[in-house]
């Protein structure tokens, strides 16, 4: 093969290749990329007709956002390495149910608020962004500061955590959890989870 032709193929693969890797970095967004485009997502959804389809839909969108997981083990705490395998598997399980709940019960409130997002920043407890929710029509209600805790899961974004004007999900659990188990037992959380969730409190 001549030197020119040779050098030419270099370049183009050269050229290539970077194609290739630009492409794959634009696959993979910011973490702020990922919260606007759930955001956006959950809105599209909550904008059709109302039916069982739909719902099952806003619930998937909700599924996308959290990482169940790493919710449970850290609002858990310390508790959690106490746990057997069954009794991490129940309390996810719970958990995931309750939080599943209860977002779905605010989410269609939402329609009405929008988003700006303010910066990440990384922490121990993963990357930190941001926002400020405003109504978009009603100027007597106040702006409401909400932070996303996120991490990474095989890849993608996933929140672990919610601060809303400082309160954190996590924390609240958590403090909640530890009292519950330190008078009455680990089994007696569980009970109360369970019945929480079949009352629709969550």
């Amino acid at each position: 093969m001549g030197r020119e032709v040779r050098r030419i193929l270099l370049a183009v693969t050269a050229v290539l290749m970077l194609l290739v890797t630009g492409s794959v970095q634009a696959a993979e967004p910011s973490p702020e990329d990922f919260l606007r485009g759930r955001h956006e997502a959950l809105t599209a959804i909550l904008g059709q007709p109302k039916s069982p389809i739909r719902e099952k839909r806003v619930l998937a969108a909700i599924d996308e956002v959290f990482d169940y997981g790493e919710l449970a083990k850290r609002s858990l705490g310390d508790e959690w390495k106490n746990r057997s395998p069954d009794e991490q598997k129940q309390f996810q399980e719970l958990l995931e149910g309750l939080v599943r709940q209860s977002y779905r019960k605010s989410v269609d409130s939402t329609l009405g608020w929008g988003v700006d997002y303010r910066g990440k920043v990384a922490k121990e407890q993963g990357i930190v962004v941001t926002t400020v929710a405003k109504h978009k029509s009603d100027s007597r209600k106040s702006p409401v500061s909400v932070d996303y805790t996120l991490i990474q899961v095989d890849g993608k974004w996933r929140v672990c955590d919610v601060i809303i004007e400082g309160s954190s999900l996590v924390s609240n659990y958590r403090s909640q959890f530890t009292k519950i188990i330190k008078k009455k037992g680990f089994a007696e959380l569980l009970s109360k989870m369970k019945s929480k969730l079949a009352k629709g409190d969550g």
